[in-house]
This record gives structure tokens, sequence and C-alpha cells, in this order.
């Protein structure tokens, strides 16, 4: 009995620890497939979502250009008409190009689009704050001519000029 035992138990040993190998090995090979898998996975998604991304900082470029004043004034100022007309215009041609880009925020940081919604936000706040001195009856022309001692006035440091800022930064950042 000792006899066989002195064979068995050895065989047992060897036996275990072969097993024991092998399942430390295909563990191993398994974390490395998976890995290899996850890697290619995400490779394969940042092929499929770069081109997505960066259309969307291009889109949101666009929506900071559309919502500045200058362009807002150039763009829907028509002869005939008030400072009311005209201020009512540009806050919902504002919020039109703010709804028209809101999936954008599926493709961008969140920081980056708290900040392009609350760049909509000042804008908006811009365009009333400069109306609201002047009589709303009173001809678009006027209007414009304020927005444009403001705009001269700002030197270029508007709420849109810092965000465009913001979009390249991180923009840049995905390369």
């Amino acid at each position: 009995m000792i006899r066989l035992l002195t064979y068995i138990l050895p065989a047992v040993v060897v036996a275990l620890a072969a097993i024991l190998t092998t399942w430390i090995v295909l563990k191993q090979l398994l974390k490395a497939k998976t890995t290899d898998l996850e890697m290619e996975i995400k490779k394969n998604t940042r092929q499929t979502t770069l081109p997505l991304r960066l259309q969307a900082y291009e889109r949101l470029t666009l929506f900071m250009e559309r919502i500045d004043l200058f362009f807002l004034v150039s763009e829907l100022r028509a002869a005939n008409m008030s400072v009311a007309e005209l201020q009512l215009t540009m806050t919902n041609q504002i919020r039109r190009e703010f709804e028209h880009n809101l999936s954008q925020q599926l493709y961008v940081s969140d920081e980056l689009w708290v900040r392009v919604r609350t760049t909509k936000e000042e804008m908006i706040l811009l365009v009333n704050s400069i109306a609201v001195k002047l009589p709303p009856q009173a001809p678009a022309k006027a209007y414009a001519q304020a927005i444009m001692e403001f705009l001269n006035e700002a030197d270029g440091v508007m709420p849109t000029a810092k965000t465009l800022i913001a979009i390249k930064v991180e923009a840049r950042q995905i390369f």
C-alpha cells in the first residue's frame, strides 16, 4: 500500500502541477487575446468616431460664427425693420442655430458643451441688453450702429471668440 502511494502520490503531484501550469498559461493567453480584442475594438471605434468628432467641432465652429453679433446684423437686418423686430429675429436665429447643433454634444466634452450653451445664452443677453437701450420702434439701422459701437469697444473679446478658442484647443487634443 505504501509502495502504491509512493508511485501514485508523485504522479498526482505532477498531474496537478501540469493542470495548474496549463490553467495559468491558458488564463494568460485568454487575457492577452481579450486585451488584443479590446485594443482592436477601440481602434475601430476611434476610426469610426474620429470623423464624427471632427465634424462636431466644425459644426460648433460654424455655430459660433453664425451667432456672432456682426454676422447676425449683416445677415438679418432689413431696411424697413425696427429695433424690436431685429432683436427678435436675432434671438430667434441664435436659438435656431443652437437647436440645429444640439446633437453635437455627443461628440465633444461636457465642459466644452457647457461653454457652447453658455455662449448662446450670453449672446442672447448681449442682443437684448443692446436693444433695451434704444426705443423699440427705432429703425434697425440705429440698433446696428449700437452693436458696431459695442463690438469696437469689446475689441474682439466676445463670448463667441473665447468659445472658438476652446473648440480649437479641444479639437487639437484628439490627434
